[in-house]
């Protein structure tokens, strides 16, 4: 939920004090913020929000991914780009009931191949809206005390972002990434 707020937003203290009363005996400081590393770092403003919070008394950091806003349409298309894979691997099931017996391996493939023919024509995807979140990751000292957080589109990232950077995830209702996964994989191993 803190993620819909930027870090420098007035209103985020209220926020987090509603989430964490004084009676639950932690106390939250904001750490950065997709728009704070933006402006920091030169990377693109227009990334998925995130922010990114640390607990005193533990010393555990966490990420909180945005979802998506409906009323978003650059959401929406993120969604759709980022979970091309598991829609179109639905809808062909219904006409080949076997998609559902394809190991990883066959999955894999068809995700290469996929996007093999839609590099051929020029139709590429990317860039990401997770990618300035994986160099700020990349570019901390340490992400063992680290989790990262979302829901929906953000809890999708969260998981990409994750598994791209050896760092804990815990995602709620993330659309389907065992389809998805390889093309991100494939990309970020290329840079």
């Amino acid at each position: 939920l803190t993620a819909y707020w930027d870090a420098d937003d007035p209103q985020l203290g209220e926020v987090l004090s509603h989430l964490f009363p004084p009676s639950a005996g932690l106390t939250v400081d904001v750490i950065n913020g997709s728009r704070t590393a933006a402006a920091r770092n030169g990377l693109n403003p227009g990334a998925m929000p995130w922010l990114e919070l640390r607990v005193r008394e533990t010393g555990a950091r966490v990420i909180a991914v945005r979802g998506t806003d409906p009323t978003n349409l650059a959401d929406v298309v993120e969604d759709i780009r980022m979970w091309t894979e598991p829609v179109v691997l639905g809808m062909l099931s219904l006409a080949f009931p076997t998609v559902h017996v394809w190991s990883s391996q066959t999955v894999d493939n068809w995700v290469a191949t996929t996007h093999a023919f839609l590099g051929a024509c020029e139709l590429e995807t990317g860039p990401w809206s997770y990618e300035q979140l994986v160099r700020h990751l990349n570019s901390v000292e340490s992400t063992k005390d680290l989790r990262i957080t979302g829901h929906s589109l953000g809890g999708g990232i969260a998981q990409v972002v994750a598994a791209l950077t050896g760092s804990n995830v815990f995602a709620i209702s993330p659309p389907g990434l065992l389809q998805s996964f390889m093309k991100h994989w494939r990309e970020n191993e290329g840079e």
